[in-house]
């Protein structure tokens, strides 16, 4: 199903605003570039009580920290799909809660700087955005819900979307 054609000249600008990001090598994934993005600062909200309890896991210098890259794309319906590809980091909902493994966890999704839900896949549908453009952000936390970070900045990977 083709979009609509008053729909295509927003898509196409997300789609270059998230690849300025990314070439930008705006963001903090442990290498220049790998996740493209801006820093969104975490609102207030009862899902950030997860990440605001507990101190970030910074990863030793010389380890190979988690790096991520987030992909949006418009689904044919409606919404986006959503894609996360990891390297040097394994999801493990099995362990949410529990004590931190190095190199796994799960990720918090954050819309427009607050946190949306939890992700324990690569794959993920979102909808009901309002109509406007969007920030995307995925971060990268351990099993107790601490943000990884690398060279004293979090992991995480952004793109931004837009609604009609």
């Amino acid at each position: 199903m083709a979009l609509p054609e008053r729909r295509r000249p927003l898509l196409l600008l997300g789609l270059a605003f998230a690849s300025v990001l990314a070439l930008a090598g705006c963001g903090s994934s442990g290498n220049a570039g790998d996740a493209g993005g801006e820093h969104l600062g975490h609102a207030g909200g009862p899902h950030d009580m997860e990440s605001a309890a507990v101190e970030p896991i910074e990863v030793p210098a010389g380890a190979k920290a988690p790096r991520l890259t987030l992909t949006a794309t418009p689904d044919a319906m409606g919404g986006f799909n959503l894609r996360v590809r990891m390297a040097n980091f394994r999801l493990a909902p099995e362990h949410t809660g529990g004590r931190p493994v190095a190199g796994e966890g799960h990720l918090h999704l954050y819309v427009d700087g607050a946190k949306h839900t939890r992700l324990y896949g690569s794959w993920f549908y979102l909808d009901g955005l309002a109509p406007g453009a969007h920030a995307l952000r995925v971060e990268a936390v351990a099993n107790n819900h601490a943000p990884y970070h690398h060279g004293g900045e979090p992991v995480f990977a952004t793109a931004a979307v837009e609604t009609g």
